[in-house]
């Protein structure tokens, strides 16, 4: 095995000691990458440590694969002494490894004070933008950061220091697609989403720099990376390193919070607010939307018709007569859980069940079943079950099981609680959940070989799965 072979099967080595991942997993997650890089991947290569390993893991894997070698782009801030040097070292890392190599530079100080914005910010802005140009320039279908597990926790703390509501789950996962504007001036205009792989989350810092001197790859050391004034900087030198003496595995901690599964369109976690005009953003219309119950409970009659005029704009939709939503105001007002208001057009559908409000298109994905496909060939190395791939609503994601369908009203799932194993029909979480027909009849469930349910697919509609199983 060549010398970038082995490096790519340590870093393996090294993901399973983090995470605990099966041989099964392990091979599932270097097939999606291998599928990304037959799709075209993008490194964003600042010549640090993280960027610098991951240009070689990919170059080790594509050659292992035989499958395209990544592209890597280098962005130069001009911040630093030492930024020419770091542009060289990538310059070079790029051309011992026979990649195709794009180089752009900024000056970031000028661009922030024009727009008035911390240094933080306006390089993030800069590097993302042109990290967009840059991928559709190669004709890349994904753009890979450096981000290993430590950086998931350290963005998890400065979360919590600033009060934020979201969950661990949504941050950092595997792949994730971020909204691109051309400017940030008033007439900035929609570039479209960029489609982020970050395939060194299953990894710690210390296994970066291991791995950087066992197999002697060269890196830049970013000086402001010691400025503990920052508080992600604070936070890396001065927690971090107290968490770990007392046990915190980061990489199994992010593995908590998310799985394996890849999804082929993700929505991002930075999204945009709908703006005036019918789907403004020029971007794929949603397939549902999902209204918090009392938001529009509580509304005024105008206040519920902005809502809903927003809502129906995301899917690009036309508004609704002022009947319709007359109509919508009484019953909501009046609406008790468990009882349904079903109501539309034409065009749109709106369904709830006393609590939040779902809106989806009449003739749209969102009405009918996932496409489902057994992908079991028998060479996988998975002991039990089959594998399925699930395309529904704009994702794709695959699952394990003895059989994969859609849910059917009399499925029954069972788990074991304290005193006995319960047994309840699959009816009752949609029930509980307040899912809609079409999801009541369309939702993918995995069963297990006597038929239970063993995982109901909600991850689809923006949910967590929901897993039963008997321990």
């Amino acid at each position: 095995m060549s010398k970038e072979g082995s490096l790519w099967m340590a870093y393996l080595a090294r993901m399973q000691r983090n995470t605990g991942a099966t041989d099964a997993l392990v091979a599932e997650y270097q097939r999606h990458l291998m599928a990304r890089l037959r799709s075209g991947v993008i490194v964003a290569a600042s010549g640090g440590p993280d960027s610098q390993l991951l240009l070689h893991l990919l170059a080790s894997l594509a050659e292992m694969a035989g499958v395209s070698l990544p592209v890597s782009f280098h962005l130069n801030h001009e911040l630093r002494k030492e930024a020419a040097q770091d542009a060289d070292l990538v310059r070079n890392t790029a051309r011992s490894l026979d990649l195709i190599h794009y180089e752009e530079s900024h000056d970031v100080s000028a661009f922030a004070r024009k727009m008035r914005m911390n240094l933080e910010s306006a390089a993030r802005f800069l590097r993302y933008r042109d990290l967009f140009r840059a991928t559709k320039l190669a004709g890349c279908g994904f753009c890979a950061t450096g981000h290993h597990a430590v950086d998931f926790v350290e963005t998890m703390i400065l979360h919590w220091i600033r009060s934020s509501s979201r969950e661990a789950s949504e941050l950092m996962p595997l792949e994730s697609q971020l909204p691109i504007w051309s400017s940030l001036r008033k007439s900035k205009r929609f570039l479209g989403r960029l489609s982020l792989v970050r395939p060194l989350l299953v990894t710690h810092r210390k296994d970066v720099l291991e791995l950087l001197e066992e197999f002697s790859i060269p890196f830049a050391e970013d000086s402001s990376n010691q400025d503990i004034s920052l508080n992600r900087n604070w936070i890396r030198h001065r927690v971090i390193p107290g968490l770990e003496g007392r046990g915190l595995n980061p990489a199994s901690l992010w593995s908590v919070h998310h799985d394996f599964a890849w999804p082929e369109r993700h929505l991002s976690t930075e999204k945009p607010s709908v703006g005036a005009g019918p789907n403004p953003l020029n971007a794929e219309p949603e397939f549902f939307v999902r209204l918090p119950g009392p938001v529009c409970q509580n509304a005024s009659p105008s206040e519920l018709a902005s809502i809903l005029r927003a809502s129906l704009r995301a899917l690009a939709l036309e508004m609704l007569p002022r009947s319709v939503v007359l109509q919508i105001y009484s019953e909501l007002r009046t609406s008790e859980f468990g009882r349904w208001l079903r109501t539309g057009t034409s065009a749109v559908e709106l369904w709830s069940a006393g609590g939040d409000l779902w809106i989806y298109p009449v003739n749209g994905a969102f009405m009918k079943g996932p496409e489902i496909k057994s992908i079991s060939d028998g060479s996988d190395p998975v002991d039990s079950g089959k594998n399925y791939e699930v395309s529904w609503l704009g994702l794709t994601r695959r699952y394990s099981g003895a059989v994969l369908r859609t849910v059917q009203g009399d499925d029954l799932y069972r788990f074991r609680n304290d005193r006995r194993i319960h047994r309840s029909r699959i009816k009752t979480l949609f029930q509980k959940e307040q899912l809609p027909p079409p999801v009541r009849r369309n939702l993918p469930v995995v069963l297990d070989a006597e038929g239970y349910i063993v995982r109901a697919c909600l991850s689809f509609l923006g949910q967590q799965d929901r897993i039963f199983f008997l321990a």
